[in-house]
């Protein structure tokens, strides 16, 4: 299975749940160890102008949130960013 520049694949059942949140909200909150996690993948780095990843130390929480161009469209386990 080949994968294109804009899609993320992931079986993690967490990680999923997580992006079908900003799929639906538009933003997430998330512990810190899977938004650098997330923040590795290359279609993240890629988007860095619309993905924002911010991290509060006090409570330990990271939030991911997207700006209005970009989409998140999700087929089975991928994530298609468009």
């Amino acid at each position: 299975m080949t994968l294109s520049g804009r899609e993320l694949y992931t079986k993690d059942k967490e990680l999923q749940r997580y992006l079908d949140s900003i799929i639906k909200q538009g933003f997430a909150e998330i512990p810190p160890a899977i938004a650098k996690e997330l923040g590795s993948q290359r279609i993240i780095r890629d988007n860095r102008e619309n993905i924002r990843i911010a991290e509060d130390q006090k409570f330990r929480v990271s939030i991911i949130a997207i700006k209005s161009p970009l989409k998140i469209r999700k087929d089975g386990d991928r994530y298609f960013f468009e």
